[in-house]
């Protein structure tokens, strides 16, 4: 079982890797879909299962090219999360 996240990107989603290894999260595209937490729910756990692994950076490499209202709330969700630790 791997720990790497890949979802990919859609027209209203964007493409989203999470390397375990390289202690990377990366996102590109825009993000407008539906249902902001039914996609970024997946991420928030990847990045909460990342974090209580240790004292290990997490590098973030965001090309989002443009963000709805409940993708920019949920992504201040997951800088939150970061910046408490």
């Amino acid at each position: 079982m791997t720990n790497d996240l890949n979802i990919p990107g859609s027209q209203s989603t964007p493409a989203i890797q999470g390397e375990w290894q390289a202690g990377r999260l990366a996102m590109q595209g825009g993000s407008y879909p539906e249902n902001s937490y039914e996609l970024f729910g997946q991420v928030i756990d990847w990045v909460e299962r990342y974090l209580a692994q240790g004292d290990r950076p997490l590098h973030l490499d965001l090309g989002l090219v443009y963000l709805n209202t409940s993708s920019v709330k949920v992504m201040m969700d997951i800088f939150d999360m970061l910046e408490a630790l």
